[in-house]
């Protein structure tokens, strides 16, 4: 015969338990910011390597004859490699800095929402992409989160 008993203090216990995972949740640790930062920065890489996801319009033929390619977006790698994380509070905030040979800060701003002479091509978005990588980062900070809450029960 199987038996289980939960008394009132294992009821206090587990409410306490669950009172640390539920402010946990609600004032997340930098364990999480982390891992949204990197999936942040992840999506970002892709975007660059897929053309922003295949959004990007082509170079003009003038303008790849100029670069002697057809790359849209990297000639020096300096504008992907300049994208940074930060953490403010609760916050994480995806940048890029700076791009182009010269490593101009307003470079990133005319990709980001074009110029008369320059189509859009973003490379910060909220893209269905991005909103995955962040579930799945979240899903397995709280995965994590759970399974501390069984080990601190006496898994």
């Amino acid at each position: 015969m199987a038996t289980v008993r939960v008394t009132i203090e294992g009821l206090d216990g587990a409410r306490m338990a669950l009172n640390n995972l539920a402010l946990a949740i609600e004032k997340p640790d930098d364990k999480l910011l982390t891992r949204l930062g990197d999936a942040m920065l992840e999506d970002t890489d892709i975007r660059f390597m897929s053309r922003g996801y295949g959004s990007w319009p082509p170079l003009k033929p003038a303008t790849i004859k100029r670069k002697g390619h057809a790359n849209v977006l990297i000639d020096s790698g300096a504008m992907m490699a300049s994208t940074e994380i930060s953490k403010h509070g609760n916050e994480v905030i995806l940048t890029v800095p700076h791009g182009g040979k010269n490593r101009s800060t307003a470079v990133p701003g005319y990709h980001q929402t074009g110029t008369r002479t320059m189509p859009q091509r973003k490379v910060v978005d909220v893209t269905p992409q991005l909103m995955v990588r962040l579930g799945e980062a979240m899903a397995k900070w709280v995965s994590d989160l759970i399974a501390a809450f069984g080990k601190d029960m006496g898994e």
